[in-house]
This record gives C-alpha cells, structure tokens and sequence, in this order.
C-alpha cells in the first residue's frame, strides 16, 4: 500500500523496488568491472554473480546504469523543487 503522507522524493525513490534492480558491481584497480552482483529484493541475499565474459552481462550492467540515472535524476529534481 502506497503511504499517503510520503514525500514526493520517498514516493519516486520507492519505483527502485523490485525485480533487478538491487545490483552491485565490483570494479578492479583499472576500473573495469569485475563482477556483478544480484540481490534478492526481500532477504538481501546474492542471488546471481555475472562475470564480465557472461552473455547477459549487458543486461545486468544496464540495471545498474538506469538506478544511477533514475537516483540522480531524483535527486537533481528536488534542487529544482
């Protein structure tokens, strides 16, 4: 249930919910990704680790570009606000 008294901030923060969007990603000393991690959305587990060399390393590193833009792109807005 959405709360009805929650910020507009809390409220645009909360679409970061759900499938593939917990994902963290491990660099190297050179700054290329080593690895990345999926999590769980309830436990908080590791549920998949994708290798750069894997075939849906695309897809999983795209995740992670979009929660980056989405959060800045929240945060930026409330400068405006």
């Amino acid at each position: 249930a959405e709360d009805p008294s929650a910020s507009l901030y809390r409220q645009l923060m909360s679409c970061l919910g759900g499938p593939n969007h917990r994902v963290n990603i491990r660099f190297d000393s050179d700054m290329s990704i080593r690895q990345i991690r999926v999590y769980d959305e309830i436990e908080g587990d590791v549920i998949k680790i994708i290798r750069s060399d894997e075939e849906e390393f695309d897809y999983w590193a795209s995740s992670a570009l979009f929660n980056l833009s989405y959060y800045a792109s929240c945060v930026h807005a409330n400068i405006h606000v």
